[in-house]
């Protein structure tokens, strides 16, 4: 299963849920939802975030639970 790169031409979404999905990595489009304010990510198998996840400034929640993400990429702590 995969998050189709279209998916950056949907910049009027403000949440978003794509969990329990068994996705292992994200497009980095997801970067180009800059009115996005509610991500959920929870329960599938992502390893690692793309650093266009830096882009998102309005988002206000990210829900990375129950996934396979070692360790948590420095960049998204200037999301605040």
């Amino acid at each position: 299963v995969s998050i189709p790169s279209e998916i950056g031409y949907l910049q009027s979404l403000q949440q978003l849920d794509f969990s329990n999905n068994y996705l292992v990595t994200l497009p980095c489009e997801l970067g180009l939802l800059s009115t996005l304010i509610e991500l959920e990510l929870q329960n599938n198998q992502i390893s690692s975030l793309p650093s266009s996840f830096l882009l998102l400034r309005n988002l206000q929640h990210l829900n990375l639970s129950r996934n396979s993400i070692d360790n948590f990429p420095v960049h998204l702590f200037s999301l605040t």
